[in-house]
C-alpha cells in the first residue's frame, strides 16, 4: 500500500519524513523565485509541524504581503504578523511590518488614524531611533488636523488665499485647545525625524506644512507671519537641496 502511496505524497507536495526546517527552505527558495504561492504552500507546511515557529510565520506574512493588491492575501498577511506579536511580543520585525501596513492605510477613507498611530508608538518603544516613525507620526497628525483647520477657515469666512489668523478669539482658544497638543506632537517627531536623517527633505516639507496651518491660531497677526516666515523658511531649505 506504501508503495502505491509514495508517488501521491510527492505529487502532492507531502513529502513523508519532512521537516519543518526543510519546508521552511523549499518556502523561501520558492520565495526568492517569485513563485510566493508555492512559498506560502511551503511555509504553512512548515507551521503545521511547528505551529509556533515565528521564522515560520515571518516569511509567510512576508509572502502574502509579496502581492499586496490581493485584499484578502493583505489581510492574511497582517494577520499572520499579529500572530507572531502573540508569540513575541517585542518581535521588531513583525511590529516594523504593523506599522509600515497601518501607515498606508493612512489617508485612506474610513482609516483608523488612532491604531495607526499605535503602531508608530509600539515601534519606537522597540527602536527609537526608527525616522519612518516618527515621520509617520507627523503625518498622522496632520491628517487628523486638517479637516478641523479647513471647517475652521470656512466658519471664519477666510479663503485660500488669505492671511490669518483666525480673528474670534472663541474659535483660535478652542482650536487650541482641541489641536494644540497633537500639532506639537506632530511637530517634535517631524524634528526627530530631520534629526536622525538631516537629508530627510520630505519631513522637513511636512513641518513646514504643520507649522503654517497652526499659524492660523496665533493671538495676533505679528506672530502669525512669524510662524508662516519660519514655515517658508523650512519648505524653501528642503527644496534648495
Amino acid at each position: 500500500m506504501i508503495r502505491f502511496l509514495a508517488p501521491l505524497l510527492v505529487c502532492c507536495g507531502l513529502v513523508a519524513g519532512q521537516t519543518a526546517q526543510e519546508w521552511l527552505q523549499e518556502g523561501v527558495n520558492a520565495f526568492k523565485a517569485a513563485q510566493y504561492d508555492e512559498a506560502i504552500d511551503n511555509f504553512k507546511q512548515a507551521i503545521a509541524l511547528e505551529p509556533k515557529s515565528v521564522p515560520a510565520l515571518l516569511h509567510l506574512a512576508a509572502a502574502y504581503m509579496a502581492t499586496p493588491e490581493d485584499g484578502e492575501k493583505a489581510r492574511l498577511g497582517r494577520e499572520t504578523y499579529a500572530r507572531v506579536l502573540e508569540l513575541e511580543p517585542k518581535n521588531l520585525k513583525a511590529s516594523g511590518a504593523m506599522a509600515a501596513l497601518s501607515f498606508a492605510q493612512v489617508g485612506v477613507a474610513g482609516a483608523d488614524l488612532e491604531d495607526a498611530r499605535r503602531w508608530q508608538l509600539r515601534l519606537l518603544e522597540l527602536q527609537p531611533d526608527a525616522k519612518e516613525a516618527h515621520f509617520a507620526l507627523g503625518v498622522i497628525a496632520w491628517t487628523r488636523f486638517y479637516p478641523a483647520w479647513q471647517a475652521a477657515r470656512r466658519r471664519a469666512g477666510l479663503k485660500p488665499e488669505d492671511a490669518g489668523p483666525f480673528k474670534d478669539s472663541k474659535l483660535r482658544a478652542s482650536m487650541k485647545a482641541e489641536w494644540g497638543a497633537v500639532l506639537q506632537e506632530g511637530m517634535d517627531h517631524l524634528e526627530r525625524a530631520f534629526a536622525l536623517d538631516p537629508g530627510y527633505d520630505e519631513a522637513l516639507a511636512r513641518l513646514s506644512v504643520l507649522m503654517r496651518e497652526r499659524a492660523d491660531l496665533s493671538d495676533n497677526q505679528y506672530a502669525w507671519l512669524a510662524e508662516v516666515k519660519k514655515a517658508d523658511a523650512l519648505l524653501k531649505r528642503a527644496s534648495h537641496r
